[in-house]
Parts: structure tokens; C-alpha cells; sequence
């Protein structure tokens, strides 16, 4: 049987795309047609699909049910958008999803139909408003992007201005199978009131595009108030229409609400050529584009890339920010941070400059974590590894900032790895699962409060502890496995005028599998922090091949055909004992698996010490009361190395020593199992 815990895929998901020429509309869009039942399209589009509503499981702690989304891919897979956002003057929370349903032969058409729905709470988030905004039959929205003005400072979120971005697909039929057909962004500009609107199809930037097409792909944007009127900034990473494989130049944009005045264009700064080429012409290595606005409106842009010159080893990737002070039409020079900045770090912590890309895994495509906080002040937070050999090294949560004229690097977390899932490979002619990344990785997103005072920083990490599966479960295509590990919602804070980032919280506290996550980019208060999850709910249908998952692998799926449920919950940081779940969550199909809570239990393990140790250690544990004790030593992959201790034990405090000489450097988690359940603990062997 093999035993592993993660095999990490870098993983880019678009459906099966035929890029095609369009043209530029404005138009003003149709009144919406009569409704369909919705879910009976979608079960006629995926028939062999079934779910039930018992997600009770998943709600045991602050989490509550909002909806059902079909595609995850379509809505909060992808870095590079924000869907949930945060009205701070009406304290109106916001979630643009996106829908598409095949609806049944003989009602209107056997075609695709693409569905935008909005979702509003005034309450925090305990009760909600669903808003259909868009219909269209043959095209489908997807990765949608919502910015809100608020003018008038109502209460009444029909009164807000919106404007929505996001790309979108035309269906062909090709031998009786639908391939989808990029034709680039869609610009929805309307009111809440009657839902009037403006629809406005750009295949790519309206001006600067170079010869060979760059289109939208997808896009981010946000909204100001202060400056010269009522205006949305947007901006995205661009595909070349004849080179879908690899991104191409960035495009940024404008709107002026209240003059409809809208544009576009690729800044020379901003094209393809100015950064790391790719391995085909027109691509390069770009890494997200971010964007904010300054209190008194200037916008800033702001990307994670290898700026040219570059060097062929890849140690060169730094933040740049550029600035615009004319409402969004120009751009200045990218302000860049040094990469000896980078190094000096690396040194710091212990790491070697001539080991290893500071930049984590292959994808360095993520990231969320932008913010402007006063003029020519910003923060933007990442990854980055510190190797202390070829085989050793610590990742970090960083922050790269500008503050009084000059670049700066700090801490914020230590964190474990990044996010794998179990995916349906549609692009195999044999269905199979394999565990991936999601391309959002660790989910790192910055917000700032809404009274301007702080900023707080989310990602997602793994847990030591090991979910053990009994009995051990066969994924489909990739192998047996009997053991995974869990992942939380971390959270950390600081004042905006302060320097120290608080001690990471652990949100969810639990052994269920946290995966595309969202906090608003503005959050109503340290006290009321909203967080949007996506769950995947068990399979019902005893046809589907994931049918004898049990709960907790099922927890993993996602798939373009795979629906999951959307969780809302409201988490608290200034009050710890408010944060996580109230009780244990052992999924189904799990077993050995406890709370970091260790005072709940008759053991714990107090310390694995030296940590990381090159020779002899020690494991020091303590007993309420005698039983069996059995202590083992796993690697990385979930395979056993050594035995420690197999026997019954008294009641008392203990320590268990044992040699690593043999064992290679790397890192390894310590469980120790009495009664029934099982602890871990990680630590590293170095040589």
C-alpha cells in the first residue's frame, strides 16, 4: 500500500478554450427574461450529480449555509479578483457569484446560460439577499469582480452605484460537445434601483494593445469617491489571443460613473517586455497586478514580478508599485524594492543566499495582498522561503512596505506549506482525482479596517496534526492514502502606525479542510471580521465514483461540474476565546485525529526538544492517567521511520528519548497515540 500525505501539482485551470475575435459593444441590456428553476437546469446539465443538505458538520462552529455554488473554478478559485467586499457607510456586506445552467430541450434553448447574482447583508452577515443581475443565453460570466460607490451615504443598497468585471465565454458546438470561447471582459456599470445597467463587452484594452491581441482574462478592481467624482479603477493580467498557455502584458482601466467615461489601455511600463520573457513570444512570468487607491484618490497599482534585468536563476523576483494621479489615464515608473532587501532577510533568518528562490513552489502567480494606506504608503504581503540548505529551510509570510520615502521588509507569520486538493482531471479520457494547488495557494489576502486604524492579514496553513484515514481510502487515479493533513484560517493584525504584527490566530481551529476562502479587502472592525468559504458537500449518488469517499476526502473535491456550498461566518480577534469552534470536528471516516485544545484531553505532549535536532532528542509528554502509549516518528510523506515507544505507561510526566543519526535531513512529525488518539508534533532533523 502507499502511504503519502501531499503530492503537490502546480496547477492551472481553464476550461477547453478556442480563443475567437470579437467586437467592442455598448449596449443597453434587455430586460431580464422569466426565471427558470435553476436548480433543475443545473441537475438536467450534470444529471449524474447528486448532493444532500447535511452540512451540519461544517456548521458545528460560526460558519452558516448562504447558497450553492456550482462551479468553484467560476467564482473563487483564481487569485487576481475580489468577489466579496465590504460597504463601510451602510455596513452592507457584498458577494458576486457567478452561475451557468444548460437549461432543459424544448424552454428556451438547449444552450448555456450564464447567471450573475449579488448577495447583500446588513446584518453581518446573518441574513441575506439574493439579487439576479444578469441573464444572458450562450454566454457565461465567470471570476467576477465587484467594486460599490456610495455616494449618497444611503443605507439601502438599491441605491449604491456597482460596477462588476468579469470575463466571460461564448458556448460552440462542436461534434454535440460545448466548447467554451474567451471573448475577453464584460463591464456591468448599473444601479441597485430596478437594476438598471450598462453593459459593456471589451475583448482586451481599448488603446496601447499591441499588434497581436491582448485580452482580459481576469480582472480586479476597486472604487473611489475622492477624487474628481465617482470612479472604479480596474486592472488585470492579459492573454495573448493567439497564446492561451501563459499570460501576456498587464492592462489597467477606468470608469467614471457619474460621465460614463470609460477606458483603457496597456501602459508601455506595464507591457510583456519589460519583465521576464516566457518560453514563447508575447508571455512572460507576470505574477498578479494588484490595485488600490490613497485617501485623497490616487491610484496604485502594484505587481510581485522579475523586473528587466533579470537574472537566469530567478532570484530577482521584487514588489513594484506604480502611481497614477490622473484617475487611473497614466501611469508612473514602477517603484521597485531591491532585491538585497530580500537577501538581507534571508540572511537574518538564518538562510543562504546562494540556495534556492526565496519565492516558494512554481506558481508565484498568487496573491491578495495589496493595500494603500495613505499616499505613497502601502504594504504588500507574500511568501518567501529562507534555505538553510538544500534540504532545510523556513517559509515566511512577509511584508514588503513603503513608508517615509523608503522600502521596508518585516515578518508577519511562519507558515508550514501550501494548499493541495483533490481534483477531478477533466482533461483525462479516464476520470481520475489527483491532489493539486489551488492556484490561490495560501489564500494571503490584506485588509485594512474600516476606521483606517488597522490592517490584518488572512491566509490559509496546514495543522501537525495528521488526519489518519481508517480504513485508507483509494483515490481515484492517484493511489491509496491513509493519512492527510488538515488546513486552518489564520488571521494577524497590526495598527496601522505600529510596526508588530500580533501572534498569529488560528480562526477555525479544527481538522476540516479550509479551502477557497475570502475576506473583504475593507472589514467593518477587528471585532467583525466576515469570511466567505466554499465546502464540498457528500456525494449521494451511488453511481459517482466518489461515492465511497468518506466525509473528509469528499471535503477536498472540486471540479468544474462539482457543486459546493458557500459559508459565511464572522470571526472575532480581539477576543481569542470567541475564535473556533465551540466543539470537536472529527469528519466521518477519520479517527485518531484531536483539537489543538490539548487541555480537553488525559495527554499531551509538552515539548520535542532540540528542535530541529541533528542527533539525539527527546519527547517530553504527560499522562492524567496510565494507559497504552504508542509514539512514532513519521516523514514527510506519511511513512513511518521510527519507533519510539510501544508500551503501557504510567500516569505522570515523561520523556522518551530516541536517535535521528539515520534519518535524513528534513521534516518529520512525532505522534503520540494513548487511548485511542493521537497527537503530532513536527520537527526538523538538519545535518
Amino acid at each position: 500500500m502507499t502511504s503519502y500525505i501531499y503530492k503537490i501539482f502546480v496547477f492551472l485551470f481553464f476550461p477547453v478554450i478556442v480563443v475567437s475575435q470579437g467586437n467592442v459593444l455598448i449596449e443597453s441590456m434587455p430586460s431580464l427574461m422569466p426565471n427558470h428553476d435553476i436548480e433543475s437546469a443545473i441537475n438536467e446539465s450534470s444529471p449524474y450529480l447528486g448532493y444532500d443538505k447535511d452540512i451540519s458538520p461544517l456548521l458545528m462552529g460560526k460558519y452558516k449555509e448562504l447558497d450553492i455554488a456550482f462551479n468553484l473554478f467560476s467564482n473563487t478559485f483564481f487569485p487576481g479578483i475580489n468577489p466579496f467586499v465590504y460597504e463601510p457607510k451602510s455596513g452592507t456586506l457584498i458577494l458576486a457569484q457567478s452561475y451557468r445552467a444548460r437549461l432543459p430541450e424544448g424552454s428556451d434553448t438547449a444552450d448555456y446560460t450564464g447567471f450573475l447574482y449579488l448577495y447583500t447583508s446588513q446584518d453581518g452577515g446573518e441574513n441575506w439577499q439574493k439579487h439576479e443581475i444578469y441573464r444572458k443565453w450562450g454566454e457565461i460570466p465567470t471570476n467576477p469582480s465587484v467594486a460599490v460607490l456610495n455616494p449618497n451615504n444611503s443605507t439601502d443598497p438599491a441605491d449604491f452605484q456597482y460596477v462588476i468585471n468579469n470575463r466571460y465565454f461564448t458556448t460552440n458546438w462542436v461534434n454535440g460537445v460545448p466548447v467554451l470561447v474567451l471573448y475577453g471582459c464584460k463591464f456591468l456599470i448599473f444601479e441597485g434601483n430596478n437594476w438598471n445597467y450598462l453593459e459593456y463587452d471589451e475583448i482586451g484594452p481599448l488603446s496601447d494593445n499591441p499588434g497581436v491581441q491582448q485580452r482580459w482574462t481576469m480582472t480586479n478592481n476597486v472604487p473611489s469617491d475622492s477624487k474628481n467624482g465617482n470612479w472604479v479603477y480596474t486592472t488585470g493580467l492579459l492573454s495573448p489571443s493567439n497564446d492561451f498557455t501563459q499570460y501576456g502584458s498587464y492592462g489597467v482601466g477606468y470608469i467614471n460613473i457619474d460621465e460614463s467615461d470609460v477606458g483603457s489601455s496597456i501602459p508601455e511600463q506595464f507591457r510583456h517586455g519589460n519583465f521576464r520573457p516566457g518560453t514563447t513570444s508575447n508571455v512572460s512570468y507576470q505574477g498578479q497586478i494588484e490595485i488600490d487607491v490613497d485617501p485623497i484618490g490616487n491610484v496604485y497599482t502594484a505587481v510581485n514580478n522579475y523586473f528587466q534585468p533579470y537574472e537566469e536563476d530567478g532570484r530577482d523576483r521584487v514588489v513594484g508599485v506604480a502611481k497614477s494621479i490622473d484617475n487611473g489615464k497614466t501611469y508612473g515608473a514602477f517603484d521597485k524594492m531591491s532585491k538585497s532587501l530580500i537577501e538581507e532577510f534571508v540572511t537574518s533568518t538564518g538562510g543562504s543566499t546562494s540556495i534556492g528562490v526565496p519565492m516558494p513552489g512554481n506558481y508565484p502567480y498568487s496573491s491578495n495582498g495589496f493595500k494603500v494606506v495613505a499616499e505613497d504608503e502601502y504594504s504588500f504581503i507574500y511568501r518567501i522561503i529562507s534555505w538553510a540548505s538544500t534540504e532545510s529551510s523556513t517559509a515566511y509570510i512577509v511584508e514588503a512596505f513603503r513608508k517615509d520615502g523608503q522600502w521596508g521588509l518585516r515578518e508577519v507569520s511562519t507558515f508550514k506549506g501550501g494548499i493541495p486538493y483533490v481534483i477531478q482531471d477533466t482533461s483525462a479520457s479516464i476520470e481520475q482525482d489527483v491532489i493539486m494547488e489551488s492556484s490561490r495557494q495560501h489564500e494571503v489576502q490584506l485588509s485594512m479596517t474600516a476606521d483606517g486604524q488597522y490592517l490584518v492579514a488572512k491566509w490559509i496553513d496546514f495543522r501537525d496534526e495528521f488526519v489518519r484515514l481508517d480504513p485508507p481510502v483509494t483515490i481515484i487515479g492517484s493511489g491509496i492514502a491513509d493519512s492527510l493533513l488538515s488546513t486552518d484560517i489564520f488571521i494577524s493584525y497590526r495598527p496601522v502606525n505600529g510596526t508588530q504584527w500580533s501572534t498569529p490566530q488560528n480562526l477555525t481551529d479544527d481538522v476540516w479542510f479550509n479551502k477557497c476562502t475570502w475576506i473583504p479587502t475593507i472589514i467593518p472592525s477587528l471585532n467583525n471580521i466576515p469570511i466567505i468559504e466554499n465546502i464540498t458537500v457528500k456525494f449521494t449518488n451511488p453511481s459517482d465514483p466518489r461515492f465511497e469517499y468518506p466525509y473528509f476526502v469528499q471535503n477536498y473535491v472540486v471540479g468544474t461540474s462539482i457543486r459546493n456550498h458557500i459559508l459565511v461566518a464572522s470571526f472575532d480577534a480581539m477576543n481569542p476565546e470567541k475564535i473556533g469552534n465551540p466543539e470537536l470536528q472529527i469528519p466521518e471516516g477519520v479517527f485518531g485525529t484531536v483539537s489543538v485544545n490539548e487541555e480537553n484531553y488525559s495527554f499531551r505532549i509538552l515539548s520535542v526538544s532540540p528542535n530541529p535536532i541533528d542527533d539525539e532528542g527527546y519527547i517530553n509528554y504527560q499522562l492524567d492517567h496510565s494507559g497504552l502509549v504508542t509514539m512514532d516518528i513519521y516523514n514527510s510523506l506519511g511513512q513511518k521511520v521510527l519507533n519510539v515507544r510501544n508500551q503501557f505507561t504510567e500516569k505522570g510526566l515523561w520523556q522518551a528519548n530516541f536517535s535521528a543519526a539515520n534519518l535524513p535531513t528534513g521534516t518529520y512529525y512525532c505522534t503520540l497515540n494513548f487511548n485511542g488518539y493521537t497527537l503530532t508534533k513536527a520537527l526538523k532533523v538538519v545535518r
